[in-house]
């Protein structure tokens, strides 16, 4: 053996000593007490536990989890730290009370790559973050979404009229309602066709934008060093798929922006979110950003729609497994309505529907919109029950299981909204709408519109089983789609008017729009 390749070989081992020396008395600073790690599954060298995690229904495996490891689960991805979530009560010491040191998110390099760093929901929390969510909460707070009630009562009504007219394309004519009242609210755009080209990009740009989501699915994100790999070279797929759905991404911010800006000086834009805070950028000392109004305008639709939809049709399909609670809700309604009018937001606010309002509870609860949270990420070294959790880890909420922890809502797999009616049980929408300084903006008009839309179905039509061609009820498996957004599985319906009263009442409501 050379004297050369002994002093290299040499070297070498110092280097590494010193940096295993370094990283030692470094990790000792860090965490002095020594404290572990929460528990959770044995990984593998290097890849960690890469292998562990399902390519589907990951929130289910993460729930078993917490009965063997506990409600803060611990583990390794390509050596970065993740944790999963489990329970209200961590979600609420970290996410609500520890905010400040838990509202960050992770550098989404695909996300990001795709165009989609003006998102709120995974935007890092600077400065930038804190402007955005000013302006949005200013026009979607609680007495601000007062303003869209009549907005949204109305595209109620002309939902379940065209529901009574094409009965069977419900799940279609969900999405079509949810895209309507939000391009109007937004824009002042209204949606005419099923073809409309400002929803038919969002749609596209929210569907891939809800695949980069999925856990898993790029694994640039644990693993920065893929984005130095050139477009054409094996595992960077994401280059080449970003690059794809970028375009998506600024149509979406983009065009119905720039119509509502065309409109302004033709002098034809309807009043909107977008057409109101342009107008008031141009007003002196107005310090409104058109970059945060574009931005924001985007975000309303994209956080609204298909979260929206999800719940909604949650909704349609409870009603046909659950007979029994539509005939409830239905007869409550009935006692104030008397088949005289429709239902307005004046009636929740009389407190005269406490049975409706436990159903949108339970709908939130039963199956949220969104299984496992948005991750965040720990700003700095933090210590919880014992455990140590360093900077830079990816908390998970697994929000399924927050929502299903039989400890808080007893039998939680059941439809059942008379869990609500008890005082001392938790609201869900602490889990359902994310938590701390990074819960949706966007809650309090999507609750709002849950409920009217809710009240005007159940007091005009009555949702049962589809039979087939024997003559046999079809009961639904009730079974949903894996992926960030959750959606049942397509299922069958029989929706018809209750009365002609019913149809006679909505049809003149619908007449005076």
């Amino acid at each position: 053996m050379s004297n050369s390749y002994v002093d290299v070989l040499f070297i070498f081992s110092l280097l590494c000593a010193t940096g295993l020396i370094m990283a030692y008395f470094e990790s000792k600073k860090r965490n002095p007490l020594r404290l572990p790690l929460p528990p959770g599954p044995r990984g593998l060298p290097l890849i960690g536990n890469v292998l562990d995690i399902p390519s589907e229904y990951e929130f289910l495996t993460y729930n078993d989890w917490r009965r063997t490891y506990g409600d803060l689960v611990s583990l390794h991805i390509f050596g970065k730290p993740l944790m999963i979530v489990n329970s209200a009560k961590v979600a609420h010491e970290l996410f609500d009370k520890r905010s400040p040191n838990y509202s960050d998110r992770l550098n989404l390099i695909f996300i990001f790559s795709m165009g989609w760093d003006w998102n709120l929901g995974v935007m890092r929390y600077t400065e930038r973050y804190k402007e955005h969510r000013r302006l949005f909460h200013s026009y979607f707070s609680p007495s601000a979404t007062t303003r869209y009630h009549t907005i949204l009562r109305k595209e109620a009504q002309i939902f379940v009229k065209v529901l009574v007219e094409k009965p069977d394309d419900f799940q279609h004519q969900l999405k079509h309602m949810a895209a309507r009242a939000i391009m109007l609210i937004a824009y002042g755009h209204e949606v005419a066709t099923d073809d409309d080209e400002y929803v038919q990009v969002a749609e596209a740009a929210n569907k891939t934008f809800s695949d980069a989501l999925n856990p898993g699915s790029f694994l640039v994100d644990f693993m920065p060093i893929l984005k130095q790999v050139p477009y054409w070279m094996p595992g960077a797929s994401f280059k080449r798929k970003a690059r794809e759905w970028r375009k998506l991404s600024r149509d979406l911010i983009e065009r119905p922006f720039q119509a509502v800006k065309r409109k302004m000086k033709e002098g034809t834009a309807l009043p909107s979110f977008t057409s109101i805070l342009l107008e008031e950028s141009t007003q002196p000392g107005s310090k409104i950003d058109e970059e945060i109004v574009q931005n924001t305008a985007a975000m309303a639709y994209a956080a609204g729609a298909d979260t929206t939809v999800s719940a909604l049709t949650s909704f349609i399909l409870a009603m046909v497994l659950h007979p029994e609670v539509q005939a409830r809700a239905q007869a409550e309604l009935d006692s104030f309505i008397k088949g005289e009018r429709l239902p307005d937001y004046s009636d929740r606010a009389e407190e005269k529907t406490p049975y409706l309002d436990a159903v949108v509870s339970e709908v939130l609860r039963w199956n949220p919109v969104t299984p496992l949270g948005v991750a965040h990420a720990v700003t700095e070294d933090d210590t919880y029950d014992g455990y140590f959790i360093p900077k830079g880890t990816v908390m998970l909420p697994n929000q399924w299981a927050i929502l299903h922890n039989p400890d808080d809502y007893p039998d939680p797999l059941a439809f059942n909204p008379d869990r609500f009616l008890k005082p001392d049980i938790k609201d869900p929408r602490t889990a359902a709408f994310g938590f701390g300084r990074r819960m949706c903006p966007g809650r309090w008009m999507a609750d709002a519109e849950l409920w009217i839309t809710f009240a005007t179905v159940l007091t005009t039509l009555d949702i049962g089983r589809a039979k087939d061609e024997n003559g046999q009820e079809i009961v639904p498996d009730g079974r949903y789609n894996s992926g960030f957004l959750s959606h049942p599985l397509p299922f069958k319906a029989n929706i018809k008017p209750r009365s002609e009263r019913a149809l006679r009442l909505l049809n003149e409501a619908v007449d005076q729009i």
